[in-house]
């Protein structure tokens, strides 16, 4: 429903913007220095979200958290191909 309709998809855009947003401010709060904040809260939501479609889409053999599990290992797995994953 929401991919037909253009602005279903700019609503949901702003949704997610605004969710990172949070993050990164929960993030810089804590301590957490820019641009560090904005790349997790951004990516908490890209992950969150791309989980969010697998599971859907999926035969729900698995939990949500378990699929985000899976994601942030695929994540890791792409960006440090060559290093053991500690997670």
């Amino acid at each position: 429903m929401i991919a037909a309709s253009p602005e279903l998809q700019e609503r949901e855009l702003v949704k997610r913007s605004g969710l990172a947003d949070t993050i990164a401010a929960a993030l810089r709060d804590r301590g957490t220095a820019e641009p560090a904040a904005a790349v997790v809260g951004r990516t908490a939501v890209t992950v969150y979200f791309v989980a969010g479609n697998r599971w859907n889409q999926a035969a729900k053999h698995h939990t949500l958290a378990e699929v985000i599990d899976i994601i942030l290992e695929e994540f890791f797995d792409a960006i440090m191909p060559s290093l053991p994953c500690a997670h």
